[in-house]
């Protein structure tokens, strides 16, 4: 369980509201999964809290050639992700994945139905490698979290000593200067 997996089961949770717009602020691009349409966006840091990008289901298209958001971890499954220690499949890249996926829509239906495909003993050959891989991409949006309303996330505000106190012990000193 990671807190990837957490902010997905808040999601999850969350998404059934009528008319709430969902933001999900981030520096792992493992987020794209959870885009759906304009109602769910990530937005991500490039370089630093003040440069971010936005990614609506649009946008993830646009990164991903094509592939919807619920088709990353098939991706991932193929290509890996060296920053999650995922291996993928050896010799299998965006260039031979991207459409892969674009015909076949899943890693599954591929496997089961790729059989013409020139890649196809390549793949079948780290079948449980990838689907290991695709497997250790997904998030997971069923955590132990029991939180269904929104007042239950209401935060007040942290007394100015007891955040700076807190900063101290975690070095992050910018952030110090930025509320003294």
């Amino acid at each position: 369980l990671e807190a990837d997996d957490l902010i997905g089961t808040a999601v999850e949770n969350f998404k059934k509201i009528p008319d709430l717009k969902i933001v999900i602020l981030t520096g792992d691009l493992d987020s794209l999964q959870l885009v759906k349409d304009d109602k769910i966006v990530s937005e991500t840091f490039k370089k630093g809290i003040s440069d971010t990008i936005i990614y609506n289901e649009e946008a993830v298209k646009q990164r991903y050639q094509g592939l919807a958001p619920n088709q990353i971890s098939d991706f991932k499954g193929l290509v890996g992700d060296p920053s999650d220690n995922i291996p993928g499949v050896p010799g299998i890249g965006p260039k031979t994945a991207i459409p892969l996926i674009k015909e076949y829509k899943s890693l599954e239906n591929f496997l089961e139905n790729g059989q013409l495909d020139k890649n196809y003993l390549k793949i079948t050959k780290f079948k449980e490698q990838a689907l290991l891989s695709k497997n250790l991409a997904q998030l997971k949006c069923d955590a132990p979290l029991d939180v269904r309303d929104l007042s239950e996330l209401k935060r007040e505000s942290l007394p100015k000593e007891n955040l700076i106190s807190y900063f101290e012990k975690l070095g992050f000193k910018s952030l110090i200067s930025r509320i003294q």
